[in-house]
């Protein structure tokens, strides 16, 4: 699966670079994207160079600032910015990207681009979510009429890949930590996401005989990136790899959201414009 997933990830990335090739001669100059800080999270440092390397290797010009909030209104308003980015402590998430403006929000996270992802309309989507569903389709999995449990409620993650499942006519249900028992339900899914933060949560007796996990968890233990699956899950399942897995696809699929934003500025569509 590695291999598959390798490969599919050097495709995007060489379409996405021809594509922001064109978007740069349309707008004459390299698209701006604006990676803001707000307040402390040392977390999101590592995240922000990665973004930085991955993005001007695209062509696209990524900018670090610090601030507080004055300074994501500032950026809606300013022209030479074309997509947002915020970093902040988890605890003012919703705060923060409530802010961003939607015609600017790379990660699909401003209440209108949530709103319009519900709706089933198009625009930015959490590029995590969007990293599952293109791991589905490498892996040609049938969603139509199967049994999708998602293991996880998170705004970036479990609550916009209802919405994407229930496109694709799945029959969707969204169980989390707290749910009891959680085998009830992790037991009777033929695709199974899981995306709650605690390492090795699912066990083999937990999964389906021949079910797909897909396992978006990142947790470091000891020194070692570990998964919300036990590795013995593949043992029984498909499972997905930690790491090398959804997370290779995710910086790109924040691009395509990038990309996404740009063609509509530049063919001069609004949030409700129609597809």
């Amino acid at each position: 699966m590695k291999s598959q997933i390798k490969a599919r990830k050097k495709k995007i990335k060489e379409g996405l670079k021809e594509e922001f090739s064109r978007i740069r001669e349309k707008l004459g100059s390299p698209p701006v994207l604006l990676s803001y800080m707000v307040g402390e999270d040392p977390s999101s440092e590592v995240y922000r160079q990665s973004i930085r390397k991955k993005g001007e290797a695209l062509g696209i010009k990524v900018v670090f600032r610090e601030g507080s909030e004055e300074g994501i209104l500032e950026a809606n308003q300013d022209p030479s910015v074309h997509g947002i980015i915020v970093h902040c402590p988890r605890e003012d998430f919703l705060r923060y990207s409530s802010l961003i403006s939607p015609q600017k929000d790379v990660e699909g996270i401003a209440p209108t681009n949530l709103g319009k992802l519900m709706r089933g309309e198009r625009g930015p989507v959490p590029a995590t979510a969007l990293s599952v569903m293109e791991l589905l389709r490498l892996l040609n999995f049938p969603l139509e009429g199967r049994e999708a449990v998602i293991v996880g409620r998170s705004l970036i993650v479990g609550k916009p890949l209802f919405f994407l499942l229930l496109r694709e006519n799945a029959t969707v249900t969204v169980a989390h930590s707290r749910t009891k028992p959680l085998q009830k339900f992790t037991s009777k899914a033929d695709l199974l996401v899981v995306a709650v933060g605690k390492a090795h949560l699912i066990k083999p007796s937990m999964v389906k005989e021949g079910a797909l996990v897909v396992d978006v968890g990142i947790n470091v233990v000891d020194g070692k990136i570990l998964g919300d699956v036990d590795p013995r899950v593949g043992e029984k399942a498909t499972l997905t790899p930690v790491p090398g897995g959804v997370g290779a696809f995710t910086p790109y699929m924040l691009f395509r959201n990038f990309a996404l934003i740009l063609r509509e500025k530049i063919e001069g569509k609004t949030p409700y414009s129609p597809d």
